[in-house]
């Protein structure tokens, strides 16, 4: 049967241990917040590149739109001269 000072000795060593584990488990988690700022900061360039490409898609639309507008009432008019 182990003698006082050694159970005393014997629990000195777990809580070593268990702080030495709490340690470890805190600096884990002091990542956490790094990771999710970069974590927004890519979610944010991604936005930022999906804005602008549709942009400049509206743009193209719009051109193509108004093009589109142009041929129309260049085929309206040549029909009206025609009659």
């Amino acid at each position: 049967m182990p003698t006082e000072i050694e159970r005393i000795e014997a629990l000195e060593r777990e809580v070593a241990e268990l702080r030495a584990k709490v340690a470890s488990m805190e600096a884990e988690l002091g990542l956490i917040p790094g990771l999710v700022t970069t974590g927004f900061r890519q979610m944010d360039g991604r936005f930022a590149r999906v804005l602008a490409e549709m942009t400049e898609f509206r743009a193209h639309i719009d051109d193509r739109f108004d093009a589109t507008i142009r041929a129309v009432a260049e085929i309206v008019r040549g029909n009206g001269s025609e009659a």
